[in-house]
């Protein structure tokens, strides 16, 4: 390395007590495995005779509680001379108090010895918290800001067996701990400033030769300064400090942002006792014969924030030329030079793992890019096909070790609810239940049949079971395969029940999704004038919640059976919004307020004004203090429940604060958009280029889910009043409640609220062959819908239409449907499409039979629903839970429908009378379109489904991919020896990749006598007969031009040819070829040596005397089921790339993209490129099975002229 230093800044770091010279460092990482230590207190009587046998710590600079910054050091001072191989985090524990709080998080940093404050060598200790390198606040560094609670413990010889010793070898036998944090910014200071003044370059060291992608090692730019960076990129990019060149013959005054040269930094040394570094390492090749400085912006922060006034310049170094670097073989007048970028796959740095890809992404293992096939099922007997027959009903216990038996009596085991089948078949009629706390999941080899239905829905909450009766519960609704229970109503028997219980999340976590219980009411009760209904009303529950966007329950028109009560109601929609003035103004905040789970609704106030307490109106509310305060409308002038010109309703609001709540629905897990587990590729028409734009998009949920149980609702409690005073008036109401004596005392009637439904389950739906749907199929995931409470003794329909109050239902839960090979709704007809050429009104009246997939929450539990008699379809007009019925319970939330198929052009067939007009509208008519417009598939999936499906990239399929990073070839393109050519080439004669047709796939030839088909060998580069020597891994080559012509891009970049195969012997070529790994040329004795890979077995057996060898091009290496080249007919490999031009001057930043091509010289000209592999096991169409052979990549490399 060359070392330019600055003279005019070369001041030493200044430290506040720098450590001394004759210090033992140590760089270890703290993984805090030390737990469970006891303490001691230090000694006021030590022993401080040197060599003592009672090895203690004497002090340290930290005291408890103090607030520490990131940066500052902690020093501990002993009464002798401290053995250096016991000094780390085992013997000095530097850990966290609350691992939640840094989430594992482990301390590095430096520790020194040092002589202590009378010049004793070796007697302190001190460490040197690391700073971060990344982030702002010290998130990857020792310590990290926000007030982190931290602890500091020696332990002793009594408590732990790696402790500290001294010299002698005594162990420590009075150690001390100390509890500090760290700061919370802004208001304190996150570092401590070190050093004087802002940040100075002390040094740049600079590569002594040009960094070519065939070089192998780095060549960094080295800039060392004299105090430490604030990290993170906010300081440390292209903006503060960069590296310029100028091809002139020196630079002007000025910086030029234009000459920047692409880098990647690192910074080295913050906060220790070291030197501070920024590395900057060029990416792509360095112009040769150039000029070179790094330039400081006053931009660039020291650690407390100072900054410089001006620019800052380095000293200057000049490039190393291709004269110097090639000496006689350097290139004459417009000859291009030749090198190559190379992945060989033992990490994945170069591999785009956020890439945009419609198919799996490939797996990274052993050195090599593996097709990934990851099937989560398991091969079984092709006799193990489960058949349900029409109309027969089987229950699947998903807990624990069971059995289930189908209408063949053939039994199959299911282990925690997962089911491993060959083929299964639902018939029509036929329904599969699953029951259980775990997910129902099943995994088929071959195809699945569903005609019938399998359903993994929440029960439905029961009605009220015994009335009057508060020493008995109403017990919540049982979720089912991991869905949430419902809250249980009038839970307390000692007391009154003030509230409904909360609705349960998923697999019996603590989270938010269960809605919340209503509150509960009281009233008075008395013989002169008992309470109606309307005045006994009390909070619904809340629905439970998972995905959030329009709640599909409100709008279900598809209730039946138990969900449509034969005694009231229709079988929907619930939102009417014929009944509410609000939906006729078209007011979108009536709308929005059926966002995700349903809040339940406040019970009313009655006819008549609340008034005193003990007045004849509304119902008090029993909460103590205001958990569920309603806030005030944003607009004070508009109310949803009313919006006529009459300012005045016709109806009691009830009181915000006195009334009973309702409960909240349930917290969504995430936006309607996001939830959903895996990647989505998005495939969407750019309406004003007209381009399709592809991107992929990651989801929400870490792993598949369930859907969470609804609120119970409020108890309405009747009081008996008395005239305590004597003054013949009854005395208020609020004197007698709580009933002392609950139920026997002040109580008249007690009636219970309503049980919350239960929440959706899971279910897994995984197949290798197709899934195919019936016309009347349904796999449900649906919440169980909320009840009502009990029923008064007034009004029509006694015991069933006068309910206090309805529950919450649960929410939906998650269906994932997953085929290699596609999905078949042709047998469901739909109706009603219009023209796929006006795609604004194609779907606008289409519907299908049914929706085969389901996985809408619960409905709303009832309240009082004999006090409407307006509603169109129900039992004598009935209803109960209309939008602003008081006491209503609250909708369940939306569950999740995912779909997974290879491509869903392709791989989705539909009814055949529609499925031309369906694909012409999924691809705007373009036949060429390689995917569906995913807006447009969403809206087709949203005829099956409801909630609209989820359609995402494959978990598991036939075809598996994976990307590059865009790789910059840097500046190369700069030296231009022909004014005449684009720069680089990647089309240079006898250097550019193939090995691949047209289309793109790798390709085969058969090699004949039954072995099949391999990879076509490349074109022959170098050949001789008698010439060199041939061992077992090595070849030694002449290179004199009288014997062989070897190519001079050969001589003077050797290791071009690492990669390519040696073939030892040409009779018996392709057969024995053994890749190259290395190359060296010696010019002074003119003589190549090779090294072969060991793997690829001995060359000694076919190496004669005379060796007749050659040396054939190859650009990667494909191994099938570990054979070397195999290509099987039903295996396709394609690889295709993309270049792209800098975007502007100085940006180094990749902008208009070529398309995927495979003719290497569209790429001509653009200074980035990247490649895409694809691997197909299903290269003949006939379906992928559990015996498939995987092939691999163990590297790729790319050529180009420069």
């Amino acid at each position: 390395m060359r070392s330019a230093w600055l003279g005019l800044y070369a001041s030493p770091k200044q430290l506040i007590a720098p450590p001394t010279t004759d210090m033992y460092k140590f760089i270890l990482p703290a993984l805090l495995l030390f737990a469970g230590v006891g303490t001691s207190c230090l000694s006021e009587q030590v022993d401080l005779s040197p060599d003592s046998g009672n090895f203690q710590v004497l002090a340290t600079d930290l005291n408890d509680d103090d607030v520490w910054a990131l940066n500052r050091s902690i020093t501990l001072t002993f009464n002798n001379p401290i053995d250096p191989d016991s000094v780390g985090f085992h013997s000095v524990v530097i850990r966290p108090l609350d691992n939640n709080q840094v989430s594992g998080q482990p301390v590095t940093g430096m520790f020194e010895l040092l002589a202590d404050g009378y010049g004793n060598a070796d007697q302190a200790i001190r460490f040197w918290p690391a700073c971060a390198s990344h982030s702002e606040s010290g998130g990857d560094g020792g310590l990290i800001a926000g007030g982190v609670d931290y602890e500091l413990l020696l332990p002793t010889s009594s408590d732990a067996s790696a402790v500290l010793r001294d010299t002698a070898g005594h162990p420590l036998s009075l150690g001390l701990r100390r509890t500090f944090r760290t700061p919370i910014p802004p208001a304190e200071e996150t570092y401590l400033d070190l050093a004087l003044g802002p940040l100075h370059i002390l040094a740049v060291d600079f590569p002594e030769r040009l960094n070519l992608f065939t070089e192998g090692e780095p060549s960094d730019v080295v800039v060392t300064f004299d105090q430490d960076l604030e990290p993170g990129i906010s300081n440390l990019n292209s903006d503060s400090l960069w590296l310029e060149y100028t091809l002139d013959a020196a630079f002007g005054s000025s910086p030029d942002e234009t000459k920047r040269v692409p880098v990647r930094y690192f910074l080295l040394g913050n906060c220790a006792p070291t030197a501070v570094q920024v590395v900057m390492r060029p990416l792509g090749i360095l112009p040769p014969d150039a000029l070179f400085r790094v330039v400081m912006a006053p931009t660039l922060r020291d650690l407390s924030g100072e900054t410089n006034s001006l620019f800052s310049f380095s000293a200057e170094s000049r490039s190393e030329s291709l004269l110097d670097l090639y000496n006689t073989t350097a290139p004459v007048g417009d000859e291009s030079m030749v090198d190559e970028f190379m992945d060989n796959f033992l990490d994945t740095s170069h591999i785009d793992l956020s890439a945009t890809l419609y198919a799996p992404q490939a797996s990274p293992r052993d050195g090599a890019m593996h097709a990934s096939m990851s099937f989560p099922g398991e091969a079984v007997a092709q006799d193990k096909n489960f058949w349900l027959g029409n109309n027969e009903v089987k229950y699947i216990d998903t807990d624990g070790v069971k059995t289930v038996t189908d209408s063949n009596q053939e039994v199959f085991p299911v282990n925690d609810g997962v089911l491993y089948l060959n083929n299964l078949t639902i018939e029509a009629g036929a329904t599969l239940r699953g029951q259980g706390s775990n997910p129902l999941q099943i995994y088929v080899v071959g195809d699945i049949f569903v005609y019938g239905t399998i359903d993994v829905s929440g029960d439905p909450a029961p009605s009220t079971v015994t009335g009057n009766r508060p020493d008995q519960p109403e017990y919540g609704a049982s979720g089912q395969c991991g869905g949430g229970a419902g809250g249980s109503a009038s839970l307390d028997i000692s007391q009154e029940t003030f509230f409904g219980e909360n609705g349960f999340s998923p697999f019996g976590l603590t989270l938010s999704q269960g809605g919340q219980g209503g509150e509960g009411g009281y009233q008075r009760y008395d013989q002169l004038a008992t309470p109606s209904t309307s005045n006994l009303l009390v909070g619904g529950g809340g629905g439970g919640a998972f995905a959030g966007g329009p709640n599909e329950a409100v709008f279900f028109a598809g209730w039946f059976g138990a969900l449509n009560p034969d005694t009231f109601d229709n079988a929907g929609p619930d939102l009417n919004s014929q009944r509410h003035t609000a939906f006729l103004h078209n007011d979108a905040r009536s709308f929005a307020m059926f966002q995700g789970a349903e809040q339940g609704l406040r019970g009313a106030g009655g006819l008549l004004d609340i008034g005193p307490m003990g007045g004849a109106g509304g119902t008090y509310g029993m909460e103590l203090g205001d958990r569920m305060q309603d806030p005030a409308d944003d607009d004070d002038t508009w109310d949803p429940a009313w919006t006529s010109a009459d300012p005045t309703p016709p109806f009691e609001l009830g009181h915000p604060t006195d009334g009973p709540d309702g409960g909240a629905g349930g917290v969504d897990y995430a936006s309607a958009e996001d939830c959903f587990f895996g990647r989505q590729f998005i495939y969407l028409l750019d309406e004003q280029s007209g381009q399709a734009v592809q991107s992929v998009k990651d989801g929400a949920l870490l792993t598949p889910w369930a859907g969470a149980g609804g609120g119970a609702s409020g108890d309405s409690h009747t009081v008996i009043r008395k005239d305590l005073d004597g003054d013949t008036v009854l005395d208020d109401v609020g004197n007698f409640w709580p009933d002392p004596e609950f139920p026997t005392g002040t109580t008249g009637d007690y009636y219970k609220g309503a049980p919350g439904g239960g929440g959706g389950g899971q279910l897994l739906l995984m197949s290798l062959g197709g899934i195919v749907f019936g016309e009347s199929s349904s796999l449900l995931a649906c919440g169980g819908s909320g009840a009502g409470g009990e029923s008064t003794s007034d009004g029509p329909g006694l015991g069933t239409t006068t309910q206090i109050s309805g529950s919450g239902g649960g929410s939906g839960g998650h269906i994932v449907l997953h085929s290699s090979t596609g999905i078949d709704f042709s047998a469901i007809p739909l109706a009603g499409l219009g023209n796929w050429a006006d795609p604004d009104n194609f779907l606008a009246d289409a519907s299908a039979s049914s929706f085969a997939l389901r996985a809408i929450g619960g409905r709303r539990g009832w309240a009082f629903s004999s006090a409407n008699s307006d509603l169109i379809g129900g039992k004598d007009g009935y209803d109960g839970n209309g939008t602003y019925q008081a006491g209503r319970g609250g909708a369940g939330g939306n569950g999740v429908i995912q779909i997974h198929v290879p491509n869903p052009l392709t791989d989705i067939i539909y009814h055949p009378s529609v499925e031309v007009d369906i694909n012409n509208y999924l691809t705007a008519g373009d036949p060429t379109a390689p995917f569906a417009f995913t807006d447009r598939l969403s809206e087709v999936l949203g005829l099956f489904s409801v909630p609209q499906s989820f359609s995402l990239v494959p978990m598991y399929s036939a075809e598996s991919q994976f990307q590059s990073e865009w790789i910059d070839t840097g500046l190369a393109y700069l030296r231009a020896p022909n004014a005449l050519l684009d720069y680089p080439i990647f089309s240079e004669a006898n250097s550019s990749f193939v090995g691949i047709d047209p289309a793109g796939l790798i390709s085969r030839e058969d090699r004949g006598s039954g072995q099949g088909n391999f990879v076509v060998p490349g074109a022959v580069v170098m050949s001789s007969q008698g010439v060199g020597s041939v061992s077992a891994f090595e070849v030694t080559l002449p290179t004199d031009d009288l014997l062989f012509a070897v190519p001079k891009r050969f001589l003077r970049t050797p290791n071009l040819l690492v990669g390519y195969d040696f073939y030892p012997s040409a009779a018996v070529a392709p057969d024995a070829s053994y890749e190259i790994t290395s190359a060296l040329y010696d010019s002074s004795s003119q003589t190549m040596t090779l090294s072969t890979l060991i793997t690829d077995g001995s060359m000694a057996l076919l190496a004669g005397p005379t060796p007749d060898w050659e040396i054939r091009a190859k650009f990667f290496r494909l191994d099938t089921s570990g054979v070397k080249d195999r290509l099987p007919d039903d295996v396709n490999v394609k690889i295709e790339f993309q270049g792209a031009a800098e975007s502007a001057a100085g940006t180094n930043s990749p902008d208009a993209l070529t398309a995927w091509v495979t003719d290497m010289s569209a790429l001509d000209g653009s200074r980035f490129f990247r490649y895409r592999v694809t691997f197909d096991l299903d290269a003949q169409g006939v379906s992928v099975d559990l015996n498939y052979e995987e092939p691999s990549l163990g590297y790729i490399k790319v050529p180009f002229g420069w």
